[in-house]
């Protein structure tokens, strides 16, 4: 897992599915605040058109890192590349269980809140695929106390 690119990192924020606000730990008293672009998917956005999905997604993004961290695991980032926004980068935000990797992109496609992204600009989501995420979403948030939905495990299927 460690490379030259992948440090261990803190959730400070989500801000929407796609974007985490984290600290980045590179070393020994070297820590830094970055917002961390997730390699390789577009969620929702949380205003306009895409509001109804958008905000539930980042809810089970904020349940899925909280889970992780309160079951004792780290999680990482990998640095992909600079972000076209100032201050902002292209990532992968993972953790590992077992000597597994579970890739929170892999997460978000598994379960149908995401779309793959490729270079360019995404098609916005229409209506319809707004309504089916916030119905994943909502049962994402309901089962999550009762099953593991959120599975750490990577086991994610198509349960969703």
């Amino acid at each position: 897992m460690p490379d030259l690119h992948t440090f261990k990192i803190l959730t400070l924020r989500v801000i929407d599915g796609d974007t985490v606000e984290v600290e980045i730990d590179r070393s020994w008293r070297d820590r830094s605040k970055k917002h961390c672009r997730v390699y390789g998917v577009d969620c929702p956005e949380k205003s306009g058109n895409e509001k109804a999905a958008g905000l539930p997604v980042k809810e089970v993004i904020i349940l899925l890192l909280e889970k992780v961290t309160n079951s004792g695991l780290d999680l990482y980032t990998r640095s992909i590349k600079k972000g076209k926004y100032q201050g902002r980068y292209v990532g992968s935000i993972f953790w590992e269980k077992d000597g597994v990797e579970h890739d929170m992109s892999d997460f978000l496609l598994a379960h149908g809140l995401a779309k793959p992204y490729k270079r360019g600009k995404t098609p916005d989501f229409n209506d319809e695929e707004c309504s089916k995420i916030a119905t994943l979403c909502e049962i994402i948030i309901e089962d999550d106390v009762d099953s593991d939905i959120l599975d750490l495990d990577g086991n994610w299927g198509s349960d969703s």
